[in-house]
């Protein structure tokens, strides 16, 4: 029998001192992703839909539906672009319209989830502790499942303020371009 992981050495502190993942956490959210896509929402569909993120937030004891149900798709497409959040146009059910479902990548997944971490660590860091202890995360690079005790210690304990103040800009960029030219005069 294999000794058991330590946990707390096997995740160390999740993010670098440039605010990008580790490796650890790199395969970690990819895990998670690809959790979503296999097991969470329609069993038909595998991109990271906004019907899938939605489920997965509720799945995890969040619910972030004004975001992924209510908003336009043309609105989160235009979040995940200016927050550099890959992510591609997936077609509707209308054979005769253009792709316009936006569905994140893998990459964009773990970009997503890295800022929302850094951005709100009380928030975010419970909904990753909660898809490791209770779902099976498979590492992708090794097949093996992570282990079950992530410590908060691994994440940032309160927002990052560069983040914070970035993601502010991006949200001010939002709100010019979905400001019609007459109002901001």
């Amino acid at each position: 029998m294999p000794d058991p992981i330590d946990a707390k050495a096997y995740y160390g502190y999740l993010f670098q001192k440039s605010k990008e993942p580790t490796k650890v956490l790199d395969q970690l959210l990819r895990g998670i992703a690809n959790y979503i896509s296999e097991h969470l929402g329609d069993a038909n569909e595998k991109c990271l839909t906004p019907a899938k993120l939605a489920a997965f937030y509720k799945a995890v004891g969040g619910n972030y539906d004004s975001l992924f149900v209510d908003m336009p798709h043309r609105s989160i497409s235009w979040i995940y672009a200016s927050t550099g959040c890959q992510h591609t146009l997936q077609p509707t059910s209308d054979s005769f319209v253009l792709p316009s479902i936006p569905a994140l990548t893998t990459k964009g997944f773990v970009n997503w989830q890295s800022i929302e971490i850094l951005l709100g660590p009380e928030e975010h860091v419970p909904f990753i502790q909660y898809a490791v202890a209770n779902f099976p995360i498979i590492n992708p690079d090794t097949g093996e499942g992570f282990p079950k005790d992530l410590s908060i210690e691994a994440f940032p304990l309160v927002p990052d303020t560069v983040i914070v103040k970035w993601h502010n800009h991006c949200a001010q960029k939002l709100r010019q371009r979905a400001t019609p030219d007459e109002e901001r005069r």
